[in-house]
């Protein structure tokens, strides 16, 4: 109330998180002497703005080990949002202890983390205490979702979607769009398990598998190689990357008549391999 504590002769007072308003005159002419402490609140700043000579110190209470217990019925309702991967129960309240023995009930400023499909981890303050939920309640988790080549190696940025515990299957939205990779199943649908949280898409290369010395493409070194590889050096025709790839056989990067005689001591059997 206004001037309710003018004249009073206090240094300090202390503002509790239940306080929704502060009167701006409720310490009269000696607001200037008056520090007001509490807990982060909308009364607390709106007084301090409105208030510019009083000293307003904002100081978080500790919550101790233990000190969380659920005041609202258990086992609790949760709902989970898929898209965020967020839990919350509404109505939750909790009856929370400080270290100077203060205690409150608290209804907002928490967060609820899932620990399996029966139970949660609510948090606050830094305390936690695990608290059973509804058969009836979704609760969510995150999986990892990485996209490999045959080799299990990342070939773009992993995603991170939201489950429910008990879910047997999850639909990806996309897959990304890998430069020559595709993906080995057209299927966007992954199986999931609970006790799972990662799980690989693989992508094979799309590059055509070169064979050194098989020139024309037929799955075979033979004679025709020999000539194609001729013709090409006399300038009678171009060969591809794909086919320029295979008729470098001695691995220099340059098609020359050395490829040649090396095709043509491997089908003389003069060497076992090109």
């Amino acid at each position: 109330a206004s001037g309710a504590f003018a004249g009073v002769a206090v240094e300090e007072v202390y503002v509790p998180v239940s306080v929704t308003s502060i009167d701006a005159n409720a310490f009269g002419e000696d607001a200037g002497k008056i520090s007001v402490v509490g807990e982060p609140s909308q009364a607390i700043e709106d007084f301090a703005n409105a208030n510019k000579d009083v000293k307003v110190e904002v100081a978080q209470k500790t919550v101790i080990d233990g000190g969380i217990t659920v005041a609202s019925a258990q086992p609790i309702a949760v709902s989970f949002d898929p898209k965020t991967g967020k839990l919350t129960a509404d109505g939750l309240k909790l009856q929370v202890t400080y270290s100077d023995g203060s205690t409150e009930v608290v209804t907002e400023g928490y967060t609820i983390e899932p620990q399996d499909a029966k139970t949660v981890i609510v948090s606050y303050g830094g305390v936690s205490v695990t608290v059973a939920v509804t058969s009836a309640s979704a609760v969510g988790r995150s999986i990892t979702v990485r996209y490999v080549d045959d080799q299990g190696v990342d070939l773009a940025p992993a995603d991170v979607y939201y489950v429910k515990y008990g879910d047997k299957s999850f639909t990806l939205p996309s897959l990304p769009s890998i430069e020559g990779y595709q993906p080995t199943s057209s299927s966007l649908t992954i199986d999931v398990e609970d006790a799972k949280s990662e799980y690989l898409v693989v992508f094979a290369s799309t590059a055509s598998a070169v064979v050194k010395g098989d020139v024309t493409g037929d799955g075979m070194v033979a004679m025709n190689d020999i000539l194609k590889i001729n013709s090409y050096l006399l300038k009678r025709v171009q060969l591809s990357d794909t086919e320029l790839a295979a008729a470098d056989v001695t691995g220099d990067g340059v098609v020359a008549m050395n490829d040649i005689l090396k095709i043509n001591s491997y089908l003389l059997k003069r060497i076992s391999s090109l």
